[in-house]
């Protein structure tokens, strides 16, 4: 009889711990979420592993919060109850194709992926369900948020010049020719075939031509042809004497080493500056990191309204 009572009692004592373990601490959308739920949660931010980096939250700051761990478990099935609603549901062998796939890049098989996964304390089908949730939670954040967020050039502009330095994101480009007359020995004389080059050509002459007849640069290309260059990037000396000038003019000759140079400016226009362009891409990037999640706050708040959620 003593025996009966003491197992009875134990009994009772395990009844009741798998009771607590199950209780169920709310209802999303018909789907539970129950004490051992929680505390898995918390075992997987202690041990840092299969947690989903989309909520954009602090693990570490919440796991000893129990209604903000709850919070975020609720979040967790309003996503996947979306998930379901829009029939974004992965299929056994899309899973299985991208667990070969993981498996492959880690230079490992399927059963070196199960050994390792071990190793850390992770059972495969609990891995299995965390990357078939991930990627049905990437598809519906593509669906929902992500394919409707748009970062403009003036966005992008407007944040550089407000958070950088000396911002200037437009520069001008100069497309040149020149003419080249050394100097040799007697810089009056070079002077001088400079000059009549530019009377000739202010005359009626074409700069093709002249530059065909008069250059002195064994380099020369067809019509002295020089290139592109923005602002800052070509001789100082060469900017001043092409920036107040127009379209088609022909500058004065400029004495720079030991030649004088007569330039032409075929072209001026107004391009992204140098520096703007090796940031732009980047701060896209970060304004669409930014938009993406007051967005995703802003959707997932709508959806915690639509949805049924009862908290016991």
């Amino acid at each position: 009889m003593k025996h009966l009572l003491i197992l009875c009692t134990l009994l009772i004592s395990v009844s009741s711990f798998s009771e607590v373990l199950d209780k169920v601490l709310a209802v999303v959308n018909g789907e539970i979420v129950t004490q051992s739920d929680l505390s898995q949660f918390k075992n997987r931010i202690k041990k840092q592993t299969l947690l989903d980096d989309l909520f954009d939250v602090d693990y570490k700051k919440i796991s000893n919060n129990k209604s903000k761990l709850l919070e975020h478990l609720i979040d967790q099935k309003i996503v996947d109850s979306e998930v379901k609603r829009l029939s974004l549901s992965l299929g056994e062998e899309r899973i299985n194709k991208e667990i070969n796939q993981i498996a492959s890049n880690l230079g490992v098989g399927v059963d070196g992926l199960k050994k390792r996964l071990k190793q850390d304390g992770i059972g495969f089908t609990e891995y299995k369900n965390f990357i078939k949730n991930r990627i049905e939670r990437q598809a519906l954040i593509r669906k929902e948020i992500t394919s409707k967020i748009r970062i403009s050039d003036d966005e992008v502009k407007s944040y550089y010049t407000k958070n950088s330095s000396n911002a200037k994101t437009d520069s001008f480009e100069y497309t040149l020719s020149n003419i080249l007359i050394k100097v040799g020995e007697n810089p009056e004389a070079a002077l001088e075939r400079a000059k009549m080059v530019v009377n000739k050509i202010k005359a009626g002459l074409s700069f093709e031509d002249a530059a065909s007849q008069f250059t002195e640069d064994k380099n020369y290309s067809s019509g002295g042809y020089l290139g592109k260059f923005q602002s800052g990037e070509f001789l100082p000396a060469f900017e001043n004497a092409v920036k107040n000038i127009d379209e088609g003019d022909v500058s004065e000759p400029i004495f720079v080493g030991s030649n004088y140079i007569i330039l032409k400016l075929n072209k001026k226009q107004i391009v992204e500056s140098p520096e703007y362009l090796k940031m732009k891409e980047n701060i896209r990037a970060r304004l669409q990191q930014l938009a993406f999640k007051k967005q995703f706050l802003f959707w997932l708040s709508q959806k915690r309204s639509e949805s049924n959620i009862k908290i016991n």
